[in-house]
């Protein structure tokens, strides 16, 4: 073999090379760009009943009708004297807001209860009238209770599945809020 034969079949072993170097990089570019496509679609949900059947994907943030559903399950939570612990509900700040006015009713002798009446879901938060239900013993007063509440979106779990806590519960006037 010439020494110039050798050194074609080398050029042509590079060029080859070079082109198979070029059609695995755009494929990997092709594949990445894919699989974040993919990996950034609303997940597909099955319902299983009695059969299986594929529910319309929704958007994973939560909507306003998701919101008040929480607020209405969850602010009987965090007032209520005789409500089963519910610290996946509530932010950190709140729980600790509610244990303290527990113990304060406690010491009090007093229980409350709160029901929620009217729920607004607003751009700065969720505005709710709700009743509150003071008892000394066997005396109840009825007294009327609006509160302003920060709702923060957390990941879903059983044991909390709307994916909400109350981060912050405000009383508000209404004397305030209408002028």
């Amino acid at each position: 073999m010439k020494f110039t034969e050798a050194w074609i079949d080398v050029i042509n072993q590079n060029n080859l090379l070079k082109v198979a170097l070029a059609v695995s990089t755009l494929c990997t570019f092709v594949l990445c760009v894919t699989v974040v496509q993919l990996a950034l679609r609303n997940p597909l949900v099955i319902d299983r009943e009695c059969y299986s059947k594929a529910v319309s994907p929704a958007a994973t943030k939560q909507t306003a009708s998701e919101i008040e559903s929480f607020v209405r399950f969850s602010l009987p939570k965090r007032f209520d004297t005789e409500a089963p612990d519910s610290r996946v509900l509530l932010g950190e700040e709140e729980y600790a807001y509610r244990l303290k006015e527990q113990e304060d009713l406690a010491r009090k002798g007093m229980k409350q209860k709160v029901i929620p009446a009217n729920i607004r879901v607003t751009e700065k938060g969720v505005e709710v009238d709700a009743d509150r239900i003071l008892s000394v013993g066997t005396i109840r007063s009825n007294v009327p209770f609006s509160l302003n509440v920060q709702v923060t979106a957390t990941s879903r779990t059983p044991a909390n599945p709307y994916g909400l806590l109350i981060q912050r519960v405000s009383q508000t006037n209404k004397e305030e809020t209408k002028q």
